[in-house]
């Protein structure tokens, strides 16, 4: 009964709250996938950011600074990097095999057309500029043999300059370093790739909040009824926040294995990213391959990374070993020799670092073909669309476990604040009607009383004494004496409020003819003060000069 006098007495409130605790869910789950990804850069006053930690030099940052938030995939791009190549390099790729797909003399081929260009470099550099033009136009003309053996032997240098590189990808190439690089320096790589490879992920953790927001909002409503304790509206606002974000993480990722009802292949339980493997897959091996692990971004890590220096040391010591192999096969003089015949070699290290550097310069003829030939984007599909649920549950999971309890607290504390908010607007409303009932009671209840009151005397007369009868006609009467006092008390209230309200309207009359009497008198005034000016000027022209001339003619006349 008390439930149902509530809900009578407010219905629209009690409505609302299912409806409004659906938005929070949808508003709080909104801005949960916002601040998973937004803003890149962090946002607010930058007193203070925690840096957790550093990875290849990359600050790996708490979202929550002092006074501002960084999304969570930014702030932390280093780490996700991170375990996302780790994932990459031990489930999907082997970084030498992939490297034996490369054509050492396919390879040594391409290279070969860029290296007169290196060689004119290495040599200006080495040389006054005069010697290098000398050398250009003397060589062609007399050296011809020698320049045809030469372009063998440089074939033969980068054919296992190649092989060099395929035996040692380990100690030459850093994959891990080239990824964090690149998706530190340019984060919006990283987010675009999550976004893409969970797209429907993050809609449904978005609309998901409508949904769960008003079942839990009518168990909400529900409780506002039976409990009279208005802070449940508060209290119900952060569950509705909380539980959201919370139900719709769980329904992403788990049950990680798949679940049948019933032994029933066609009623499969299972968590929504797990059930899209292979779409995933296509996305996430596409984004890649085509973003980061590129022909020129992993040539770039071998000459410029963090191995740099070994891949030189590498080149220094192949070099050394091709020349002397070179010269005992033709049974030719020590090349780049010193004055007793011996390599000399402070000289190849010179060359080798001037190579090294201009190597950068000249390598893009190798890319079209090392990214067809390594095949990458369709290497990591299909491996990736044969790992284990447990194993690709990795790929995604991470971007909300990193802060996933930020996010849920944040859903609550949005919630508590709209619930609070729908708190006040609904106590006011109850405590507005509430009031309006009361005034109509006492205005209306005395006679509703007394006519209950006489039909009870009427029911029970027959039973009472004539004494009894006597003091209860008496009661009666003296009641009726007091309604009638009071009726006439309350008359003669309502004579003095409308004689009050005639007086104040007499007044503010009697206002009004007075300001329009004052209005009269003044515009009279300046009336009369205008017609005086007038006279005042008229008599300043007066008489003029053709008015004393206009005199003396008539009385001439006259005379």
């Amino acid at each position: 009964a008390n439930a149902m006098a509530k809900y009578a007495a407010n219905p629209k409130g009690i409505l609302l709250i299912p409806l409004i605790a659906a938005l929070v869910g949808w508003f709080t789950n909104w801005l949960a996938v916002k601040m998973i990804f937004f803003p890149i850069g962090f946002l607010g006053v930058n007193l203070f950011q925690a840096v957790e930690g550093r990875i290849y030099g990359y600050p790996v940052l708490n979202p929550l600074g002092f006074l501002g938030w960084q999304g969570i995939v930014p702030a932390k791009a280093a780490q996700m990097a991170l375990t996302m190549v780790e994932m990459v390099t031990t489930k999907l790729i082997n970084v030498e095999e992939v490297f034996l797909r490369l054509d050492p003399g396919k390879m040594a081929k391409l290279l070969l057309t860029e290296v007169p260009y290196i060689a004119d470099g290495v040599v200006r550099d080495l040389t006054p500029n005069w010697a290098a033009d000398f050398g250009l136009k003397v060589l062609p003309a007399q050296c011809g043999p020698v320049l045809v053996g030469l372009e063998n032997v440089v074939e033969r240098y980068l054919t296992g300059f190649v092989e060099l590189v395929q035996m040692n990808t380990d100690k030459l190439v850093d994959l891990k370093e080239l990824v964090v690089t690149e998706m530190c320096e340019d984060k919006k790589t990283l987010v675009e790739l999550f976004q893409r490879c969970g797209r429907d992920e993050l809609k449904f953790l978005t609309n998901s909040g409508l949904f769960f927001g008003f079942l839990l909002g009518c168990l909400q409503a529900l409780a506002w009824l039976f409990y009279d304790n208005p802070w449940t509206l508060t209290f119900g606002g952060a569950v509705v926040g909380l539980a959201t974000n919370w139900i719709a993480l769980k329904c992403i990722f788990e049950p990680i294995e798949p679940v049948y009802l019933f032994n029933n292949p066609s009623l499969k339980i299972q968590g929504l990213f797990l059930q899209r493997q292979n779409e995933v897959s296509g996305e996430f091996s596409d984004h890649l391959a085509s973003k980061v692990l590129t022909s020129e971004k992993v040539w770039n890590n071998l000459l410029n990374g963090g191995k740099g220096p070994e891949f030189e040391e590498s080149l220094k010591q192949y070099t050394k070993e091709f020349l002397t192999l070179e010269a005992n096969r033709l049974d030719a003089g020590m090349v780049f020799a010193d004055d007793g015949g011996d390599l000399d070699p402070a000289l190849v290290d010179e060359i080798v670092a001037n190579v090294k550097t201009r190597l950068a310069e000249h390598v893009h003829v190798l890319h079209e073909y090392s990214d067809d030939a390594l095949g990458l984007k369709d290497l990591m599909r299909e491996r990736m669309a044969l790992m284990t649920p447990k194993e690709f549950e990795r790929v995604l999971h991470p971007i909300f476990e990193q802060d996933e309890l930020t996010l849920i607290v944040s859903g609550a504390v949005l919630g508590a604040l709209a619930g609070f908010a729908q708190q006040v607007w609904t106590v006011a409303v109850d405590g507005k009607e509430a009031g309006e009932g009361t005034g109509t009671d006492d205005v209306d209840g005395g006679g509703a009383h007394e006519t209950e009151v006489l039909e009870t005397s009427k029911e029970t007369a027959e039973h009472l004494t004539p004494l009894q009868v006597r003091a209860r006609a008496e009661a009666l009467a003296a009641m009726a004496a007091a309604t009638k006092t009071v009726s006439a008390r309350r008359d003669e209230m309502k004579a003095v409020a409308a004689a009050e309200r005639n007086e104040l309207k007499a007044v503010a009359d009697a206002e009004r003819g007075m300001r329009d009497a004052l209005k009269a008198v003044a515009e009279a005034e300046r009336a009369e003060a205008k017609a005086v000016a007038e006279a005042e000027r008229t008599m300043q022209r007066w008489p003029g000069e053709s008015s004393r001339e206009a005199g003396r003619w008539v009385f001439t006349k006259n005379k």
